[in-house]
């Protein structure tokens, strides 16, 4: 699921819901170095780019209840 103006860093160690499902923060998803091999250029290292996303590559989460969840869904905090 791609989130638009969500700190999802403030996530980790909580429960939230999008639309009917529930969920739990579990860590953030740091750049990995295949990352940054596939992005790296004659301008820009691997290292580079991995550093330019660190912070910023998402969220994994354990899913606590099933449900729908839609386009338009909010991300609550519980």
């Amino acid at each position: 699921m791609i989130t638009q103006g969500v700190c999802l860093n403030d996530l980790v160690g909580k429960r939230f819901k999008v639309g009917e499902v529930e969920l739990i923060g579990i860590e953030l998803c740091e750049p990995c170095t295949l990352l940054g091999k596939l992005l790296e250029n004659e301008t820009i290292n691997r290292w580079q780019v991995i550093s330019a996303f660190k912070l910023s590559g998402g969220l994994r989460a354990d899913i606590v209840t099933d449900g729908c969840i839609s386009k338009s869904d909010k991300i609550e905090v519980l």
